[in-house]
């Protein structure tokens, strides 16, 4: 056989390949897993490098902040490797590049206290902030930004506690969700009026999406995060998770409608008041937390 030949079949034999591993892939239907069925965290997640789930427990609101006690850490297979105590109503955390851990603590709706908490365990107040600061996110350079529910206000925190207004804007007022895409921007969602917008480092504000459909008394989107230029958002009342791409595109990614803890395919799954949600961008995990009665920890491996 001439060797043109030899490659000619060559590269029919991998075109068949890969045209079969990308039909198995569209064919593969992803799932809705329950990863702790019945679990009290039912605030903001986040994971960290390692690929283990942070998982506040805000509880139930009593006027002057959220009557949970806890923040939990898991293993990516369900496993509770640690837990945090003696909380006040503690509603998002995250992890640095050192280590270090920071707890949106004792919020009262007038201010919050971050706890940052060092790998030897020693836990120190690190800032306050004003108002009623819900979800967290740091950047590269170690500046921690809070979405704020009662201010117009998004708050920039330096490595050494300095707290100061990165942007204000009508809008942001009753904002909890907050991530990063890929080029740095900040995403932000509104609970109160389910509007998603972009902030640029330089300040500009560009609104990507408003789903005003969602929004029943004053609940819209709980929280966010974005995987691969995608925003996940949760529906809180309307137990869906929403897909929405960083042009406005918006489709229901996951959930029937139901308000209960149910395993299955994306659409036939039922979410139980979804509200915290957060990505393991590097082994393409959802993990979302319920507010519902009964509500669990879900996972989606996407």
């Amino acid at each position: 056989m001439k060797f043109k030949q030899v490659l000619i079949l060559h590269f029919v034999f991998v075109l068949s390949l890969t045209i079969s591993f990308i039909s198995n892939a569209q064919n593969t239907e992803l799932n809705v897993e329950t990863l702790l069925p019945n679990f009290p965290a039912n605030g903001f997640l986040n994971v960290d490098k390692d690929g283990n789930l942070y998982a506040s427990e805000y509880g139930v609101f009593t006027q002057i902040g959220g009557s949970g006690t806890r923040l939990y850490k898991i293993s990516p297979h369900g496993k509770l490797l640690d837990s945090i105590t003696s909380l006040s109503g503690p509603i998002g955390t995250l992890k640095d590049s050192k280590g270090n851990l920071y707890i949106n603590n004792d919020n009262d709706t007038k201010r919050s206290i971050i706890l940052k908490i060092d790998k030897e365990g020693n836990q120190t107040p690190f800032a306050e902030v004003k108002g009623w600061p819900i979800g967290m996110k740091i950047d590269k350079k170690g500046n921690i930004y809070l979405t704020n529910y009662n201010t117009p206000n998004i708050y920039k925190i330096d490595q050494t506690g300095l707290v100061s207004t990165f942007i204000k804007h009508d809008d942001f007022i009753g904002s909890a969700g907050i991530d990063f895409d890929s080029k740095g921007n900040l995403i932000i969602a509104n609970f109160a009026t389910a509007k998603v917008f972009s902030v640029k480092p330089n300040g500009k504000i560009r609104e990507i999406a408003h789903l005003e459909d969602i929004v029943k008394q004053g609940w819209g989107i709980g929280h966010l995060t974005v995987l691969d230029d995608y925003i996940y958002a949760t529906g809180i009342v309307v137990n869906k998770i929403f897909k929405i791409s960083l042009e406005g595109k918006v489709e229901i990614f996951a959930g029937n409608g139901e308000g209960k803890t149910k395993d299955g395919s994306l659409m036939n799954a039922a979410l139980n008041y979804p509200n915290g949600i957060t990505s393991d961008k590097f082994n393409k995990i959802l993990y979302i937390s319920e507010y519902g009665p009964n509500g669990g920890i879900r996972k989606i491996q996407l």
